[in-house]
């Protein structure tokens, strides 16, 4: 697969660039990578990004994003247990928010804000 070639596809359908990693193209003529592959007999596939939008996923980073899958894999780890576990681990800015407002009945709009200064 090229870049010229994914430029020129316009046919609805899915084509391989190979080792797990495909393009569909959408009938709106959209298009969108995406990963393929077994663990444990159990079939996943992931998105790996559209090519256009406000982050393009070209065939370059494509390539790489189905790089590090294939590594997880060969790691012994799941790329879609990976991803799952990232989308649900809350970042420390959302925990500090939530145990601000936990207490903020028992501070003083002082302390408040300096616990928003500190963490935030």
């Amino acid at each position: 697969m090229t870049d010229a070639k994914i430029k020129g596809l316009s046919k609805p359908g899915v084509y391989a660039d190979g080792a797990g990693l495909y393009i569909r193209v959408h009938p709106g003529g959209s298009k969108s990578w995406f990963f393929i592959y077994r663990r444990k007999g159990i079939r996943r596939e992931i998105g790996l990004g559209g090519l256009a939008g406000t982050a393009p996923v070209t065939l370059a980073i494509a390539r790489r994003k189905a790089d590090d899958m294939r590594d997880m894999l060969a790691n012994d780890r799941d790329p879609f247990a990976a991803r799952q576990a990232a989308k649900t681990t809350p970042t420390f800015a959302k925990v500090a928010e939530q145990l601000i407002e936990a207490k903020r009945k028992e501070w003083t709009p002082k302390t408040e804000q300096e616990w928003r200064v500190s963490f935030l």
